[in-house]
């Protein structure tokens, strides 16, 4: 009785470890990590923010002034965006806005002239570092925008397109699968450019624009 006891015992524990080898063991799950946020493609938008402008004059003959001026600026975008290495992109950009951002200066010879910064329009390379969702970006380029000068108490108007470079930088972050926000700043200069003030009392009248801008934009990809 007691060997029968005894081989009892032996097989079960020989068998009872044999069985549970044979049972599944479950490891540890993990989740697959999120995928990157892909920027590239194309994308369109609107922006909207405010635009100061500085000016600066000078009378041949007469004398000189300068003056500020701001205004709400809006407008549309499009761009395309391509990868440049596993958290760079590049892309190019432009836009176009309305503003009407007046400013007024005295020089002698017209008297008191009063411009305004009607439009601006870009064209931009920019350069971003991302951070899945975010990215911090630079960007530069052409500037256009176009002023027209008058006398306030006159009909007379010089209307001219102004052509400069543009530099800024700004951050994209994508909070759904198609939309972006967007917040950047933009510092433009348009160098001196002479008018006929002819109808203002004769004359040249030279002129150069410095602007700065802060908006927002709301962008799609596809």
């Amino acid at each position: 009785m007691h060997r029968i006891f005894v081989a009892a015992l032996v097989a079960a524990v020989l068998i009872v470890p044999a069985r549970a080898a044979d049972v599944p063991v479950k490891g540890p799950v993990y989740k697959a990590a999120p995928a990157a946020y892909d920027w590239r493609g194309f994308y369109i938008g609107a922006h909207a923010g405010g635009i100061w402008v500085d000016g600066d004059f000078t009378a041949i003959p007469g004398g000189t002034g300068s003056a500020t001026g701001s205004s709400f600026i809006g407008g549309a975008l499009i761009g395309y965006n391509w990868r440049l290495a596993p958290n760079w992109i590049w892309g190019v950009e432009a836009d176009f806005g309305f503003a009407s951002a007046d400013s007024a200066t005295i020089v002698a010879g017209p008297g008191v002239v009063q411009s305004e910064l009607q439009w601006n329009a870009h064209l931009r390379a920019r350069l971003g570092y991302t951070m899945n969702r975010t990215v911090f970006f630079i960007a530069g380029g052409l500037a256009l925008a176009e002023v027209e000068q008058f006398l306030p108490a006159g009909p007379a108007r010089v209307s001219n397109t102004l052509a400069g470079y543009s530099i800024g930088a700004g951050i994209d972050h994508a909070f759904a699968a198609r939309w972006v926000g967007r917040i950047e700043y933009l510092y433009d200069s348009f160098s001196e450019k002479n008018y006929n003030y002819v109808p203002f009392g004769g004359g040249l009248l030279a002129s150069s624009y410095d602007s700065h801008t802060v908006r927002g934009a709301l962008i799609y990809r596809w």
